[in-house]
């Protein structure tokens, strides 16, 4: 009887812990936090039910033409060079 952790599972899904803890709240399974472990009977359901629901997950979309860049580095500021 093997026992997985909630983080392993979503962790080898590429997924959120959240969505791993939801779904099995959707399926009546209680755990209390993504430290909780499964039998490898619930780990088979959450695998194949997460799969296939994974493709219809999508990325949030970023805006054309826009992207991260970094913002210009200031220049320094000239002083004049005092008298020695």
């Amino acid at each position: 009887m093997t026992k997985y952790r909630i983080y392993e599972i979503a962790k080898e899904l590429n997924l959120d812990n959240k969505k791993v803890l939801g779904f099995l709240a959707d399926h009546k399974i209680t755990v209390k936090n993504h430290m909780s472990t499964v039998e490898a009977g619930v780990r088979d359901m959450i695998v194949k039910g997460l799969k296939a629901n994974q493709g219809s997950v999508k990325p949030p979309r970023m805006r054309p033409g826009r992207s991260r860049k970094k913002p210009p580095r200031r220049r320094r500021r000239w002083l004049p060079k005092w008298p020695r």
